[in-house]
C-alpha cells in the first residue's frame, strides 16, 4: 500500500494536522491494469510499425478544448471550469481504435462550496459510425480540491480542511461529432472519485460534462 503524507489540515486552536492518504488495494489492481493495456496497445503499435510491405499504420493526434459543469460530490458543490486535452490515436483493429489520453481541468468559477481541479491519463477506446465517434475512457491522475468559507470540518471532529491533494480514478465515455475536416464537436461525461479526506467513506463523487470542440492536429498514414 502505498501512503503519501499532506499537510492540509488544521484546527481552530491553530493545531497543525497531517492526513495520510492510501491508495486502495482496489485502484492499485486498476493501475495494474492500466499498464498491462498500455503494454498491450504498445505492442500492437510496434506490430504495426513492422508489418509487412502493404499493410497500413494510422497515427491521428487530436487537441480538444471545452467548458466543463461540475457536480463536486460534496454538499451542493458546482464547479464550472475549462478541460483542455489531447489524444493520440493508434493503428485500429477489430474496428476499435486504442489510444492514449491525457487532459487536464481548471474551474472558472468555484461556486460556495469546493473548488476542483485535476490533471488525468490513460487509454481511451475508440470506434466509427459515419460521423459520430464513440468513445470510453479511463484516466488516473491527481486533482487538488480547495475548501471555501474558511475550510470543510470533517465530520464528528474538530479539524477543518482548506485543501486536499487527491488520487483521482475517472471513468467516462464521449462522443465526437465530425464537421468539416479537422474539426469535430465534443461532448464528453467523466464520473470522477476523489480519494478525499472530508468525508467519512474517504471518497467523493464528481460528475464532470464537457461541450467542446476538438481540432485534428496529426494524421499520419504509411503503407
Amino acid at each position: 500500500m502505498v501512503t503519501l503524507n499532506l499537510p492540509t489540515a488544521y484546527s481552530p486552536a491553530g493545531k497543525q494536522g497531517t492526513s495520510s492518504q492510501c491508495i486502495p488495494e482496489q485502484e492499485l489492481n486498476l493501475l495494474r491494469g492500466f499498464a498491462t493495456l498500455a503494454a498491450l496497445l504498445l505492442f500492437n503499435v510496434a506490430a504495426t510499425a513492422q508489418a509487412a510491405p502493404g499493410a497500413s499504420s494510422t497515427f491521428t493526434l487530436d487537441v480538444f478544448l471545452g467548458t466543463t459543469g461540475i457536480s463536486t460530490g460534496l454538499g451542493s458543490g458546482r464547479n464550472a471550469g475549462l478541460t483542455a486535452g489531447a489524444t493520440l490515436g493508434f493503428h485500429p483493429f477489430f474496428h476499435l481504435t486504442p489510444g492514449l489520453e491525457v487532459r487536464g481541468t481548471l474551474p472558472i468559477d468555484q461556486g460556495s462550496v469546493d473548488g476542483q481541479k485535476n490533471v488525468l491519463g490513460g487509454l481511451q477506446v475508440a470506434t466509427q459510425l459515419s460521423r459520430f465517434h464513440p468513445y470510453a475512457d479511463i484516466l488516473f491522475g491527481r486533482g487538488e480540491i480547495t475548501y471555501l468559507n474558511g475550510g470543510y470540518q470533517v465530520p464528528g471532529k474538530f479539524i477543518f480542511y482548506t485543501a486536499s491533494h487527491d488520487n483521482v480514478l475517472s471513468p467516462g465515455a464521449g462522443i465526437d461529432f465530425a464537421l468539416s475536416s479537422p474539426w469535430s464537436i465534443k461532448l464528453d461525461y467523466q464520473h470522477q472519485r476523489y480519494a478525499a479526506p472530508v468525508v467519512p467513506s474517504g471518497y467523493l463523487n464528481a460528475n464532470a460534462l464537457t461541450v467542446g470542440i476538438e481540432y485534428q492536429l496529426a494524421r499520419s498514414h504509411r503503407r
